[in-house]
């Protein structure tokens, strides 16, 4: 009989200590978040191609929540009081709103830039940009998460991946252009990524 009491007691605890534990889903709103991996700015030259007037910036949008089954609408405005850019002269007028796809939780966006203005040879601007939810989206994010910046020019800018290469290192434009001539690469790997 001794044998038999303590499989019993185990079993018993094993059955009363058991309980389904509560499951935690996601159950906040769905937001929307301007994704640029390691920085709050995206820096762009049409130096490397001087002859193009416009040329595309891709700029990942992603969802922080759950992916639906249908097309959902977001808004990207630009933020005045931190953009030096001039609609129509240094870029495009923004769309009204922009579409997440069905079943996505990631889009890049069209940001048109224009290389018409002179000035973008000594001096360079800024587009800052910042995603609003709009009706499908909540805009409950941080704003540093919502809000980044493109500056350009038409003029060598220090590129992201300048700063991990020790060898290289202060940044200057002579020593950029030295750099490209002697090396013939003008996008090296990014150190700062995976």
């Amino acid at each position: 009989m001794k044998k038999y009491i303590i499989p019993i007691i185990v079993a018993i605890t094993v059955f009363v200590g058991c309980k389904k534990d509560t499951e935690f889903t996601y159950q906040s709103e769905d937001n929307v978040y301007l994704n640029y991996p390691n920085s709050d700015t995206l820096t762009y030259s049409f130096s490397y191609r001087p002859s193009i007037d416009k040329d595309t910036v891709w700029v990942p949008v992603k969802i922080a929540g759950n992916r639906v089954a249908k097309d959902r609408k977001f808004v990207i405005s630009v933020v005045e009081g931190s953009t030096s850019a001039v609609r129509d002269f240094h870029y495009e007028k923004l769309k009204d709103f922009y579409i997440m796809p069905k079943d996505s939780g990631v889009v890049k966006v069209p940001i048109i830039l224009k290389n018409i203005d002179t000035g973008l040879a000594n001096n360079s601007v800024a587009l800052t940009l910042r995603v609003i939810g709009g009706l499908d989206f909540k805009g409950d994010l941080p704003s540093a998460k919502r809000t980044k910046s493109i500056v350009f020019s038409n003029r060598l800018e220090e590129p992201t991946w300048w700063k991990y290469w020790g060898q290289l290192r202060g940044y200057g434009r002579v020593k950029h252009e030295f750099f490209l001539i002697v090396n013939g690469n003008v996008q090296l790997a990014d150190m700062s990524s995976p």
